[in-house]
Formats: structure tokens, C-alpha cells, sequence
């Protein structure tokens, strides 16, 4: 049986300085002022997030003041050397996940070609987080799910939900510890 954990990326892996930003949220600043005056349409929320993360990133000045959460990237490469496989639920673009995870593993000078076997999900794409039926899709790639971490509560009793349904008898966590 193959051993998958399951992670969230914000809140989880990383997050945001907020101290940065007048509103607490830097990246809806910028993409307001790319534009966008409805963040509620999420298609369009979801390609100016990776233009501005890809662009900030790019510039290698991290203007978001993305930042590892927790020593989680060493957590990632723990379960990748006892065997999992690392599924990232995210409610970003694929691209923009993996951009983020780039980011966090250069700085620890770790080599990115890791996130290559990755398998990355946007959970927009199926739904919202807190439906467990958006969960049951994506899990039912799967023959089972060990491990599942989700910041939110509610977004977690929702995967796990999703998980005994498909009798995988999941453990969940808010946190990396």
C-alpha cells in the first residue's frame, strides 16, 4: 500500500507577513492594484495570484513576505525519504503552488527537482474546501491517505469526512509540529 500525506499550502507550509501590509493582506492589495475590483471572481483572483506571486518571486525581493511555516519543508522532504507520496490540496493554481514551494526550498538550499514528484491539486477546480465532497474527488485518486494537515478546521473535518467515506481511516492535524 502506498503511504500519501496530504498537506494544505497556506497555513500549513507557508504563509504571508502580514505585518507588511496595510490590510493585513498584501497579495489582495496587489492584485487590486493590478486590477481586479471583484475578488470574489475566482478565475480571474486565481491567474493575477500567480502573475504577482511568479513576478515577486522572480525578483527574488519576496515583497509578500512569503515565509516557511514550522520547519515544513524538512517535514516534506521527511515523509518523501520514509516513503510517501506528498499530495499539496491547495486553493491556488498548480503553477502558483509550485512557485511558492521553489521558493521555499531554494532558501533552504534544498533541490527543488523533489517537487517534481509532488502530485499538486487546485481544490477550486472540484469545489469548495469545505464540501468533503471537493475532498472525496481528489481523494479518490487514491488507494488510501494516511495523513491529512489543513489549518482550518472546518476544511479538515471535511477531508476527513471525505477520507472515511472512502474507508482510508485518515489521521488529521492543524499544524505541523
Amino acid at each position: 500500500m502506498n503511504r500519501i500525506a496530504v498537506f494544505d499550502m497556506h497555513g500549513i507550509i507557508f504563509s504571508f507577513d502580514k505585518n507588511i501590509s496595510k490590510s493585513g493582506n498584501l497579495l489582495d492589495e496587489a492584485i487590486k492594484k493590478k486590477g481586479l475590483a471583484d475578488l470574489d471572481d475566482i478565475r480571474r483572483y486565481l491567474e493575477f495570484e500567480f502573475e504577482i506571486v511568479r513576478e515577486i518571486i522572480d525578483k527574488k525581493n519576496n515583497d509578500l513576505g512569503v515565509y516557511e511555516i514550522s520547519n515544513a519543508i524538512d517535514v516534506l522532504v521527511s515523509f518523501v525519504s520514509r516513503g510517501y507520496k506528498i499530495v499539496i490540496v491547495s486553493t491556488s493554481k498548480v503553477e502558483t503552488t509550485k512557485v511558492v514551494l521553489e521558493y521555499l526550498f531554494r532558501q533552504k538550499k534544498i533541490d527543488c527537482n523533489i517537487i517534481d514528484s509532488f502530485e499538486i491539486f487546485n481544490s477550486a477546480i472540484y469545489g469548495e474546501k469545505d464540501d468533503y465532497l471537493t475532498w472525496k474527488e481528489i481523494f479518490s485518486n487514491y488507494s488510501f491517505i494516511e495523513v491529512i494537515y489543513e489549518d482550518n478546521k472546518k476544511y479538515l473535518n471535511e477531508a476527513l469526512r471525505a477520507a472515511n467515506e472512502l474507508d482510508f481511516e485518515s489521521r488529521g492535524y492543524t499544524r505541523i509540529e
